[in-house]
């Protein structure tokens, strides 16, 4: 693993300057939001009190040296939250209807600052929140520049399993942070120490692999672990263009700060079939104290271009069954099972037919309008949605429907082992898809045009190629015509 210190939540998770920020999990959430909102205003730890209700501080659109978005910033809930936490953010507006919030809000932001916004007040000394698709509507409307969300309930505990109707995450969220609290490690495994306790035990009971979690079970690290994991398929699951980061609170001593870092470096190990966050951050939000943990591997975004009119099939190949299903389902499938940090498909013919069949699988899909002007658009436009912090890319073929997590793997592995800018697999002595380019080469993609892929990048550095042997042709196999079809399917 790689770790980094730092005393910024905001730099710790990854925030960008202009975020959806939605908080999810226990252990922390609204002091976690408090405090985005402060760094995010450029308050120093001696400037908190000036966080409390009415404190509107200058506007500033830049960034200060700690990389902290500075700007307009609304701080809310999408399901209830005490008055006075969000009062400590800044002054609470109350909108009961949409059209309320969406006319009142550009006035209330206007100097700039920090604003909380809810729908109503409840019970108990708690808010009622803001709809996710209102948030969503704000946030398209630009009239902040981060918006923070807390969009989920834990009653005060600091660890839970998701109810069927939890999260509250609005659709456009940018950014969610998987909070839970170190200190529920070594509590019972009941309701008074942990939220859906009963809900968690059945949801480990069917899980293959986890820890045995019936009654009279205390939270191990592996119970733990078990329970993020599920937490983070269902994440990605429902919210596939958003970025997830694990924070792990209350890390108050080093007995939970060495826990905490051995969880991270097991969320952050390859699954089969699961999901790794993008980091982990250990750290205590009360004491300003965080380390972020990202994997060792490379960070490689899985490119599947699937825009082509593919003239030559005389049909949208990529919606063509291959073993039951369209074979692009297949290749963003083995994407999505592989060592690749993220996936991301690529359309343009037929689009929403493609993204039909992909509706269901945890990736982002980026429209390339151009798709008619060649190949060299669609990479540029997987480039272009890629994360900037991506160590290379891989670009996958959407009609290499026999194409595996493993042969991935492989191609990554080799990138990371033997430092080469250009990986490729070969099948009895042929070169195949998929391609893998390092960021020294982003520049020449971005600098392609026309009908052209990566096959000219690699033709121009001959001497940087790394070749991954491939004993089954099959496995990078592309299906260009009806004969390849025919072949491949025995149709």
């Amino acid at each position: 693993m790689q770790t980094k210190e730092h005393d910024s939540l905001t730099a710790a998770l990854g925030v960008r300057p202009c975020e959806l920020v939605s908080l999810v999990g226990g252990g922390g959430k609204s002091g976690a939001l408090q405090l985005l909102a402060l760094e995010a205003m450029g308050s120093s730890p001696a400037q908190d009190e000036c966080a409390g209700p009415g404190c509107v501080l200058t506007r500033n659109d830049s960034c200060d040296g700690a990389g902290r978005p500075r700007g307009r910033v609304l701080a809310t809930t999408t399901t209830a939250m005490f008055l006075g936490q969000l009062r400590a953010v800044g002054p609470v507006l109350f909108a009961p209807a949409r059209s309320d919030l969406l006319a009142a809000l550009p006035s209330a932001m206007a100097p700039g600052g920090a604003v909380a916004a809810a729908r109503d007040l409840g019970e108990a000394g708690k808010v009622e929140g803001l709809p996710p698709e209102w948030v969503d509507e704000a946030w398209a409307a630009g009239i902040a520049d981060l918006v923070l969300v807390e969009a989920d309930g834990s009653k005060g505990l600091s660890f839970k399993a998701f109810g069927p109707h939890e999260p509250q995450v609005p659709s456009e969220t940018t950014l969610i942070v998987q909070v839970a609290g170190l200190d529920a490690l070594g509590a019972p495994l009941d309701e008074a120490h942990v939220h859906r306790a009963a809900m968690l035990m059945e949801a480990l009971s069917a899980h293959a692999g986890a820890p045995p979690a019936g009654a009279g079970a205390e939270v191990t690290s592996d119970l733990f672990l078990a329970a993020l994991r599920l937490q983070l398929c269902a994440l990605r699951g429902r919210w596939p263009a958003a970025r997830i980061v694990t924070l792990l609170n209350k890390a108050d001593d080093e007995g939970r700060r060495e826990a905490g870092r051995r969880i991270a470096g097991d969320l952050l190990s390859a699954v089969p079939g699961g999901v790794a966050p993008e980091a982990v951050v250990v750290g205590a939000v009360q004491r300003r104290s965080f380390t972020r943990l990202t994997s060792a591997y490379p960070l490689v975004s899985a490119i599947v271009l699937a825009a082509g009119r593919a003239s030559r099939m005389g049909a949208q190949k990529v919606l063509l069954p291959v073993g039951g299903r369209p074979m692009v389902h297949a290749v963003a499938e083995a994407a999505a099972r592989s060592l690749a940090a993220e996936v991301i498909v690529v359309v343009g013919s037929e689009a929403e037919a493609v993204r039909a069949v992909l509706a269901e699988c945890p990736m982002r899909i980026v429209d390339n309008p151009g798709y008619g002007q060649g190949m060299s658009t669609s990479l540029r436009a997987g480039l272009a949605a890629a994360r900037p912090d991506a160590d290379a890319v891989l670009f996958v073929l959407g009609d290499q429907p026999f194409v595996t997590p493993e042969v991935i793997d492989r191609l990554i592995q080799c990138f990371a082992e033997r430092a080469s800018g250009i990986v490729r697999p070969v099948a009895g002595g042929v070169p195949a898809h998929p391609v893998l380019l390092g960021a020294e080469h982003f520049p020449e993609i971005l600098a392609l045009e026309g009908d052209v892929g990566a096959r000219e990048i690699v033709a121009r550095h001959p001497d940087e190629v790394a070749y991954v042997e491939v004993t089954d042709a099959r496995l990078v196999m592309d299906l260009d015509t009806p004969e390849d079809y025919q072949t491949a399917t025995g149709r």
